[in-house]
């Protein structure tokens, strides 16, 4: 087959657009990830994650149980800041990067008197050093703290990024368009935007979206289960405690597909996540030592969670209407999404609701990113189709 010179052309043109098309999703991407850093360091309490990160090394967490017994993201943590001196450090020096990022070039508009009574003062370079090293600033220690802030920035960069990396291909699984797809990644942002009140730079919540997506996408593939189920697990368990109901949504999704009959292979798979949970639980309480929670849940929490307008304000900057566009969903969309709404949404509320006031809203990102995006998402696809349908007719 032979082409044209005005086909060669054509042809160059698509390319280029193809080209063009890919560097402004790339683009996107990146300014989506780091858009919710920049409004968690403005208006969040994201620079208290030095006195956090710093408590918990020396074991001495504000809230020990249960931020104590969290160490997956802290490590993590370390194990960047390790690579970054002694990678990027080597050749680019933080001094040159802090001219670029570092705290004075945002204007911090947070409270920080509501954590622990501090001041932004606190957490500035000059308190940094006198509250961890006893001693004024001197360079070595600024370095520490700008390396750090680089650190943490490049975590959530991370955390957010694969959390638009695998909320893609879990919408993918319930939808035919990759734009529409896409657009969810949008709404999603915008959410882990909106969730900074009171909030550090809360890392293992992040690390709970990814947790829950990746959950998600291997329960509804039936792929090699037992073995991601047990990494999820391991990895839940010394991330945050709310991974407990990943499993559930395996055994029920299996259980209800199937009209009801158990499957006991389904079932081992089951109990053997539960153990990795149960054996984890214990050994991290061992090795740091149990002690009692200082916010005990009760009843009367459960109630002001449900009449308190600020707790509602800030979960509507997260979650918007799509709760309710999913209500209106649940007949029509794939029926694991039935099933994760049946089963999390109710145990979900219940659990936070329950445990203590919920205005840090970014609890509700694993129900957005889970259940209420891709239903929401789901209907608006078959809506879009119908109406183009019947347009056409």
């Amino acid at each position: 087959m032979s082409f044209s010179n005005s086909d060669s052309s054509l042809l160059n043109t698509i390319k280029r657009k193809s080209w063009f098309q890919k560097i402004i999703i790339l683009f996107l991407c990146f300014s989506l990830s780091l858009y919710p850093i920049f409004r968690n360091i403005d208006t969040g309490l994201a620079l208290s994650q030095f006195q956090n990160h710093k408590l918990f090394l020396e074991k001495k967490s504000w809230f020990y149980n249960p931020w104590q017994y969290r160490p997956f993201c802290p490590m993590l943590v370390e194990g960047i800041y390790f690579v970054y001196d002694h990678t990027v450090e080597k050749v680019i020096s933080i001094k040159r990067v802090a001219k670029i990022i570092s705290p004075s070039h945002f204007f911090i508009s947070s409270n920080y008197s509501l954590f622990l009574n501090n001041t932004l003062d606190d957490f500035m370079p000059e308190g940094y050093a006198k509250k961890y090293h006893g001693k004024p600033l001197n360079d070595a220690i600024w370095q520490e703290y700008m390396k750090y802030f680089v650190v943490f920035i490049i975590f959530r960069f991370l955390l957010h990024s694969i959390i638009y990396l695998l909320a893609f291909e879990y919408f993918k699984l319930f939808l035919k368009s990759h734009w529409i797809a896409f657009i969810g990644i949008l709404f999603l942002s915008f959410s882990i935007g909106n969730s900074y009140r009171h909030s550090d730079f809360s890392f293992n919540t992040y690390m709970d979206v990814i947790l829950y997506l990746w959950a998600g996408i291997v329960i509804i593939k039936q792929k090699s289960l037992w073995i991601h189920l047990s990494i999820i697990m391991l990895i839940g368990i010394t991330n945050r405690e709310s991974c407990v109901f990943i499993p559930l949504l395996y055994v029920a999704s299996d259980f209800i597909i199937n009209k009801f009959k158990i499957n006991w292979k389904v079932v081992l798979n089951t109990g053997l996540a539960y153990s990795v949970f149960v054996v984890g639980f214990f050994l991290i309480r061992q090795y740091y030592g149990f002690r009692d929670a200082p916010i005990v849940g009760n009843f009367h929490k459960f109630i002001e969670n449900l009449t308190d307008y600020s707790v509602h304000s800030e979960h509507f900057a997260v979650v918007s209407v799509f709760p309710l566009i999913s209500l209106l969903a649940f007949p029509k969309v794939n029926i694991h999404l039935k099933i994760f709404f049946a089963i999390l949404i109710p145990l979900w509320y219940l659990v936070h609701y329950y445990s203590f006031i919920v205005y840090e809203a970014r609890y509700l990102l694993v129900p957005m990113a889970l259940v209420y995006l891709p239903m929401s998402l789901q209907l608006f696809e078959q809506k879009l189709i119908k109406s183009i349908q019947t347009a056409h007719e």
